[in-house]
């Protein structure tokens, strides 16, 4: 097979060539190879480069390519072959393990070496032990001391130990560890030592660490005293309770001083006081808990019954039962104790306090009592049998008084003059230095008190005004705002006008007498005219309103001559007297003087001259300041119904009424200030009131009058009475509400009129032309004027010549017909040889011109002459209007109100701000109306005046204003005023009348009418006389007479004898015929009145 030969010798070439190849490497590889690289797979021990480990895997590396290592465990003195990449240490500790590689060539390299290598393959269980199992045996793992040691632990091992069998582990340090409180179902220790091994765990089991015992709860079961913490019980049962399992207890009653075993969950303690109650546990780990104290215990097991009696059995014997004092007395109550009672027998308690307890009124079938000790021990009761408490009863009243509406009177003003002022500290009071001013039964009285006096508006702050009444309290009392007599806070203060007057409102005084008093502070009537201190000047006395009257001239004149002294004082007297009656003020007074002493070489006297007056004015003007004017205006209130009368004991219509209890009756009535005032057994008695007079007697009557004080209505009078039989009492209130009118206002009317004129325009058409000529003719055209329907003409066109010739024209008012058309409406010839000035003239009022278009044309003609036309048309505009004149209103709005009070204010409505405006005296108040102006005083005054200028209107127009009066008191009462507008003249249409008189002389006796009367009036006196429009409301004058033809009968004498005569009969006195009849057939007297009284009275028909 040649192929097959072939690749023989082509493989045995190769082989060849191989094995030359290699013969050539071997000859050429001389050189050791590299050291290789060794180190532990796992470096478990300490740290990754200790050499100690629990892994004998060596890993070797770095090898060459076919060359083989070796290793050796002593340093290099003995090498064992390894194999793959890897080998491994059997367990052990080698001092130097070294590793290297020979090449394929055989060359050895350098040894690598890994230091000291430990390899640990095993270790070892650790001990653990309880250091002290103190359970109930030292086998139970159970123990008051968590502490656990732990041996056999390997040089350098750690150890970790686990509470939950296994699952976590705890890294432990030295010698033990210590476990919390708790209970651990499986404790394991295990140790780890420096290779890294982990040993088996030892068991420890189940391990309960206690280390303290819980304190236990110890309560009464059943704390029966007075509180469920205060210790005390009739039960000495002590509950136990927080022992824990397996665990054993004990108590003392001697604060721990001894100790006895408990038994179960409580003890008993017998009766007696302890001092201190204490228990403790010991648990099964051994612990003994602290103690726990219920403190003092005291068990009680029995109580006393009471005794009780009434305090007072008012019944028929000290033993019935029947008291109108429901005390009840409670005897025999242990300290601490408490009671209740029943009042049905036991079946229901009620608590006691104290050592008594009040039944209300009742009757009781049976009334126990019974305490409770400290210890909760309930007594036996104590039956007191059956009580009856019959109780006076007071139940408040109410009533109403209405006093309907009010009345008033003011008197004249009554003036007392030199009246003497007291000092402040002055008690008595007399006729000389006060006024009396009465107030009459029925009524209350408003009182306003002017003082008047000279220097009065200097020195008012030293003065203080009193009110007394007749049992001498002072009722009222007012100073200035600036006072120095009084605290302004106390009291109601003065009004102080400009003209040296004081002004009080005094209001509500009750009937009775009451004396004004005017009190001043005489060293403060010279500090408040001292204005500077440095002394009264006359500058200062007459500021203070001291004018030199006739007195005051006296003692002027006196002064300078006492002055001056000697024959010049006399001189200087002689011509000041003249002076002085020249001026009344002391302002002039030094000037005067100068005037007099000069030309007398006496100015030098004029210091000490005007010293001396100032000093005598001071000192009159302060003997005039201790008498003064009191002017006093009383106004007296009185309303329709005053009294009220009623019983507080039965009440009204059964509601207050009083339960007697067997014969109480009212013994006491308080009023609103607190006074008590005692009702007698028989009569009654007065108790004064603020609002009026209660009289009331025991019997519960009473009757109560009010004053009238407008100022009490919406008030109410509350008295406070007393029932009482002797022994009880109750009070209860009597509640009168005041109702009333306190304030009235009246509506008013009043009529203010306008009168109308049309516009006039006098310059409607006005146009002068003159017309002259030599010879011939000539003539003049005026411009056109217009007339429209609304428009009267009057004025007049006329002729006026200065030069007369022998001359004539004709003077034409004309009106267009037509466009360019003109016919003459009046025409006037002239001649101017009739003279100069007018010639002619047309009126044009008296032609009635129709509306139109007009002009004024005039003629001329003759010899030389020249005339004027002068054109004066004046135009009344009919439908055009402006008022030539009006008349207003006036009157008091108050005079048909009832103001109930002098401070009672009046306010006026204003549309602008839409509210009422306070009406102040001296302070008018204006009001805009729709036609005019209002004018309103604060006294209720008032004007109106319409407007000048406003529209035309051909009705009567309204204004209406409203007002309100405002009580003191809060009541409102509101007014209007209606003023009726009443327009004339121009325009308004003037309504007809249609009406007949007739004179009593044209009476004609009913009698007379008959055929055969004689016509006289025969003993018939006629008493009144009657008149009657016949066409009132039946329309105009023509309207009456046109109905009334359209309805005549056209035969009179047959609608006579159709409608018959209307028998009459005259009374028996009068001396007439007793009957005749009407021949009229039309007069028929009214059936409701009788004969006599129409025969006295005449018809006008």
């Amino acid at each position: 097979d040649a192929d097959a030969d072939a690749d023989a010798d082509a493989d045995a070439d190769a082989d060849a060539d191989a094995d030359a190849d290699a013969d050539a490497d071997a000859d050429a590889d001389a050189d050791p190879p590299a050291e290789p690289t060794a180190e532990l797979e796992d470096d478990t021990g300490v740290s990754d480069t200790d050499g100690i480990t629990a892994d004998a895997t060596v890993l070797v590396d770095g090898l060459e390519v076919g060359a083989t290592y070796e290793y050796s465990t002593d340093g290099g003195l003995t090498w064992t072959e390894g194999t793959g990449d890897s080998f491994e240490l059997p367990e052990g500790v080698y001092t130097d393990v070294q590793v290297r590689q020979t090449d394929e060539a055989g060359n050895i390299g350098d040894a690598v070496s890994l230091g000291p290598i430990t390899v640990d393959l095993s270790i070892d269980s650790p001990i653990a032990t309880l250091v002290e199992d103190t359970g109930a045996s030292q086998t139970d793992e159970v123990t008051s001391n968590g502490a656990i040691t732990v041996g056999d632990l390997e040089d350098g091992a750690t150890f970790e130990y686990s509470t939950d069998g296994g699952a976590t582990w705890t890294p432990g340090a030295g010698t033990g560890f210590v476990l919390p409180d708790g209970v651990y179902t499986d404790v394991q220790v295990r140790q780890t030592d420096l290779a890294g091994n982990v040993s088996d765990p030892v068991l420890l089991g189940t391990v309960t660490v206690d280390t303290d015992a819980e304190v236990l709860t110890a309560t009464l079961v059943d704390d029966t005293g007075a509180s469920q913490t205060d210790e005390v019980t009739n039960d000495g049962r002590i509950e136990v309770v927080g022992l824990e399992t397996g665990a054993t207890y004990e108590y003392s009653t001697n604060g721990g001083a001894t100790w006895i075993d408990g038994a179960g969950t409580g003890f008993v303690l017998a009766e007696g006081v302890y001092a201190d109650v204490q228990v403790r546990q010991t648990d099964p780990a051994g612990n003994t808990s602290t103690a726990t104290s219920l403190g003092a215990v005291t068990v009680d097991t029995s109580v006393d019954p009471l005794t009780a009696d009434l305090v007072t059995d008012t019944g028929t014997s000290a033993t019935d039962g029947v008291t109108s004092d429901g005390t009840v007395e409670v005897e025999g109550l242990e300290v601490g104790a408490t009671f209740e009672y029943s009042t049905d027998g036991g079946t229901t308690w009620t608590d006691g306090t104290g050592d008594s307890f009040v039944l209300p009124e009742g009757v009781y079938a049976d009334v126990q009592v019974r305490q409770t000790d400290l210890a909760g021990n309930t007594s036996p009761v104590t039956s007191l049998g059956p009580i009856e408490v019959a109780l006076p009863l007071a139940v408040d009243d109410a009533a109403t008084l209405d006093m309907g509406g009010l009345t008033s009177t003011t008197g004249a003003p009554v003036t007392d003059t030199d009246v003497t002022v007291l000092g402040l500290t002055e008690s008595e009071i007399g006729a000389d230095n006060s006024v009396t001013v009465t107030v009459p039964n029925d009524s209350t009285g408003s009182v306003r008190i002017e003082i008047s006096q000279t220097a009065l508006l200097a020195v008012a702050d030293a003065f203080r005004l009193d009110v007394v009444d007749a049992d001498g309290n002072v009722v009222y009392s007012a100073v200035t705002e600036n006072s120095l007599v009084g605290d302004v806070l106390g009291l109601e203060l003065l009004g102080l006008t400009s003209d040296n007057t004081l002004v009080a409102i005094v209001e509500g005084l009750p009937p009775g007498d009451y004396q004004i008093v005017v009190r001043n502070d005489q060293s403060a009537l010279a500090s408040l005219l001292d204005t500077d201190g440095g002394g009264v000047s006359l500058a200062e006395l007459g500021d203070a309103g001291v004018v030199l009257g006739p007195e005051n001239q006296e003692i002027v004149l006196d002064a300078v001559q006492d002055a001056i002294g000697g024959p010049l004082g006399a001189t200087v007297r002689g011509l000041l007297d003249v002076v002085l009656d020249a001026t009344s003020g002391l302002a002039d007074l030094v000037d005067l003087l100068t005037d007099v002493l000069t030309p007398l070489g006496a100015i030098d006297l004029l210091d000490g001259v005007i010293d001396a007056v100032a000093d005598n004015l001071l000192s009159n003007t302060l003997t005039l300041l201790q008498s003064t004017s009191i002017t006093t205006t009383l106004t007296e209130y009185d309303f329709a119904d005053e009294t009220l009368a009623g019983n507080v004991i039965e009440g009204d219509a059964g509601a207050g009424a009083d339960d007697l209890a067997g014969g109480a009756t009212v013994t006491a009535v308080t009023d609103a200030d607190g006074n008590v005032v005692t009702v007698p057994e028989t009569g009654t008695v007065d108790v004064v009131g603020e609002y009026g007079i209660l009289t009331i007697a025991a019997d519960g009557s009473y009757s109560y009058a009010a004053y009238g004080d407008p100022g009490s209505v919406g008030q109410s009078e509350v008295f406070t009475y007393t029932l009482s039989d002797g022994v009880v009492s109750d009070d209860a209130t009597l509640t009168i509400a005041i109702e009333g009118e306190a304030v009235a206002a009246t509506d008013d009317t009043d009529t203010a009129s306008v009168e109308f004129a049309n516009v006039v325009d006098n310059t409607f058409f006005d146009e002068t032309a003159g017309l002259a000529i030599l010879l011939g003719s000539n003539q003049y055209i005026s411009a056109s004027f217009v007339v429209d329907d609304a428009t009267a003409v009057s004025g007049t066109i006329a002729v006026n010549t200065l030069v007369t010739a022998a001359a004539s024209g004709t003077l034409y008012l004309e009106e267009e017909t037509s466009p360019g058309t003109w016919a003459t409406v009046e025409d006037v010839p002239f001649s101017l040889l009739l003279g100069i000035g007018n010639i002619a003239t047309i009126n044009l009022a008296s032609l009635g011109l129709d509306e139109g278009t007009y002009r004024v044309r005039a003629t001329l003609s003759g010899a030389a002459s020249a005339i004027t036309v002068v054109s004066d048309v004046d135009a009344t505009f009919l439908d055009q209007y402006v008022i030539s004149d009006n008349d207003g209103a006036a009157g008091n709005l108050l005079d048909n109100d009832e103001t109930g009070s002098l401070l009672t204010e009046l306010q006026v409505f204003d549309p602008v701000t839409s509210g009422y405006l306070d009406v102040d005296a001296g302070s008018p108040v204006t009001i805009q109306g729709t036609y005019g102006v209002l004018t309103l005083e604060a006294d209720g005054s008032y004007t109106y005046a319409p407007d000048a200028n406003q529209a035309y209107f051909d009705t009567a127009q309204f204004d209406t204003f409203e007002y309100q009066l405002v009580h003191p008191g809060g009541d409102v009462a509101q007014g209007t005023l209606e003023v009726r507008i009443e327009p004339s003249g121009a325009g308004i249409p003037v309504p007809l009348m249609a009406s007949t008189f007739a004179l009593e002389a044209d009476t004609v006796p009913i009698d007379a009418i008959d055929s055969d009367g004689d016509g006289q009036a025969d003993g018939a006196e006629t008493t009144g006389f009657f008149e009657f429009d016949m066409l009132e409301g039946q329309g105009s004058l023509e309207d009456v007479l046109e109905n009334y033809l359209s309805k005549s009968e056209p035969d009179a004498e047959a609608a006579n004898d159709a409608a018959g005569a209307v028998p009459i009969s005259a009374p028996e006195d009068t001396g007439a015929a007793v009957t005749f009849e009407d021949p009229l057939a039309h007069l028929s007297f009214n059936s409701d009145l009788s004969t006599e009284d129409q025969w006295q009275n005449n018809s006008l028909i």
